[in-house]
């Protein structure tokens, strides 16, 4: 169980919108960006662009909703501190809204200074991960020797993809994908462009030499192309080593990241025995 301490808060130092509003969020609304069907990057990206046009303070001021947090706020009240108290989560003294989002982004937007809250600290480490690389063609080369299920690298490292589908986007597939870009479980596109969705695709290229009373020696080729408008969403490309396909993988290395990645996913990216639980999921 948690244990919370109620105490005064910097609203400066919470560190983000919340994004978890539901649909009771007039400036979304209005905005057409609708919490439910966007991606938590389009809202956070939405919210952060409307709030530069202090226009649009008087649109949540205005709402039957957040309107009534202002008229609490301005007479120096946190509302509901008692019978509903703000919840927020802190770590490297920032703060994150974990209950009281549209309380929380009220305060923000509207520039109130301190507010009452229960807070606790956070292990879960909600500090969001820089973006890293650009748009563009990524290509890796890596061999082996053995047999698909079997293989030991040679000379090279292998691509992993993690992407988070928007739900609009049409597929209807889980919505989480991770793929190891290897050769196993026929990935092997043959030099074929495959779209995993709108902006993303991938190839897969292998080629294989027998030698006489020795293991055969592949060759991968792997093309990532990830084009700048891509929906706003998950996407993280790394490169790690593998010694054996049932090993974990090891010494990865971030190419390109985008969207609302956190602290614990980069743990469980640097967990290799977890990476390679999931590595069954494929495209």
């Amino acid at each position: 169980m948690m244990e919370y301490m109620r105490k005064t808060v910097q609203v400066k130092d919470i560190a983000e919108y919340p994004t978890n509003l539901g649909t009771r969020c007039k400036l979304l609304n209005l905005n057409g960006c609708f919490p439910y069907s966007e991606t938590e990057e389009e809202i956070l990206y939405t919210l952060q662009r409307l709030a530069k046009n202090p226009r649009n303070l008087e649109i949540c001021k205005g709402s039957s909703h957040c309107g009534g947090f202002w008229k609490y706020y301005k007479d120096g009240i946190t509302p509901f501190i008692d019978k509903d108290p703000i919840v927020l989560a802190k770590h490297d003294n920032k703060y994150w809204a974990i209950e009281g989002k549209h309380r929380s982004c009220m305060a923000i937007r509207a520039g109130v200074k301190e507010i009452t809250a229960n807070v606790f600290i956070d292990n879960n480490r909600q500090m969001m991960l820089p973006e890293v690389g650009t748009y563009g063609d990524y290509y890796f080369n890596y061999s082996y020797v053995g047999y698909r299920n079997h293989p030991k690298i040679v000379k090279g490292r292998v691509p992993i993809l993690f992407v988070s589908i928007p739900k609009h986007n049409g597929f209807t597939k889980i919505n989480e994908k991770i793929t190891l870009l290897d050769s196993s479980n026929e990935i092997d596109t043959k030099g074929e462009l495959r779209r995993i969705m709108d902006g993303i695709f991938y190839s897969v290229t292998v080629s294989q030499k027998t030698t006489l009373f020795l293991p055969p020696k592949s060759s991968v080729k792997v093309r990532v192309i990830i084009e700048k408008d891509h929906p706003k969403t998950k996407v993280w490309l790394l490169k790690g080593n593998l010694a054996a396909r049932n090993e974990a993988l090891c010494d990865m290395e971030t190419v390109y990241r985008v969207g609302c990645f956190r602290e614990y996913d980069q743990n469980q990216c640097n967990n290799s025995k977890k990476l390679a639980a999931h590595i069954r999921y494929k495209w």
